[in-house]
């Protein structure tokens, strides 16, 4: 694959055609696990299931993609096979309760950013249609589902689900395709890992990056990032309702007030 091929020309953001945003989950509207704080996690973790705990951080990360895509299975089923990987075989009620306590570790680290609810009220006040996509692994959709943020999305895509991660097409077709709306009238807006933003191109969509400008952004670990991204940059999640006019919402009319 050539440069070009890897870094497509941005799609320049037309508020005049935008109708929906979609957003990218963890690095964005969440947080995410801080690279310090991740081999702890993963090593309390790791002694539940009695296995070494930097050869289980080790695994987690290379297992990556087959978790974000459910080929390993449901959240028991990943633990069994990981410490099964190391050689350890725990009981199922050493399983169960690393699952546990691997939910309450990442329901911790979903807490939204302290601008992603003020920012999706605003837009779906000014009538943008909104989605989400994410690479997760399967405990990942029912934590979502709980936060005072789903309500406001339309359509969630989650990789877990559907097989692929981003940068596929699918995933990005899925999301609109729930929304009713085409590619070129799509926002992208995420921190770029999973090549999720040349992934948006790609598929027609205008796409921003969230280039965070505080701790938490600088403390996470990026995977596959998008580290050639030409296009538009903002570093709050409030600059997206400000770039798209969203006081006039997409269809050039003041939107209504309840």
């Amino acid at each position: 694959m050539d440069r070009a091929e890897e870094t497509p020309t941005p799609v320049a953001v037309d508020p005049g055609r935008v109708v929906a945003v979609i957003f990218d989950c963890f690095g964005t509207l969440v947080p995410g696990t801080p690279l310090a704080r991740r081999a702890t996690d993963a090593g309390a973790v790791a002694g539940l299931l009695g296995v070494d705990p930097e050869a289980f951080h080790a695994l987690l990360h290379l297992t990556f993609t087959e978790r974000a895509t459910g080929a390993m299975g449901d959240g028991i089923q990943v633990l069994r096979t990981l410490a099964a990987r190391l050689g350890a075989f725990p009981s199922p009620a050493d399983v169960a309760a690393a699952a546990r306590l691997r939910r309450r570790q990442l329901r911790r680290d979903m807490r939204p950013r302290a601008d992603a609810l003020p920012t999706l009220v605003r837009l779906r006040a000014s009538r943008y249609r909104l989605g989400l996509i994410s690479d997760c692994g399967p405990e990942v959709p029912p934590i979502w589902a709980s936060l005072p943020l789903a309500p406001l999305i339309e359509a969630t895509v989650f990789s877990v689900d559907v097989g692929r991660r981003k940068p596929h097409p699918s995933l990005y077709w899925r999301v609109c395709d729930a929304l009713a709306v085409e590619p070129s009238g799509c926002l992208y807006v995420g921190d770029g890992d999973s090549h999720e933003l040349t992934g948006a191109t790609r598929v027609g969509m205008a796409a921003v990056r969230l280039g965070a400008d505080d701790p938490e952004a600088t403390a996470l670990v990026h995977y596959d990032h998008d580290t050639a991204w030409r296009g538009p940059v903002v570093t709050r999640l409030t600059e997206i309702p400000i770039l798209l006019g969203a006081d006039r919402g997409p269809t050039g009319e003041a939107p209504a007030v309840a």
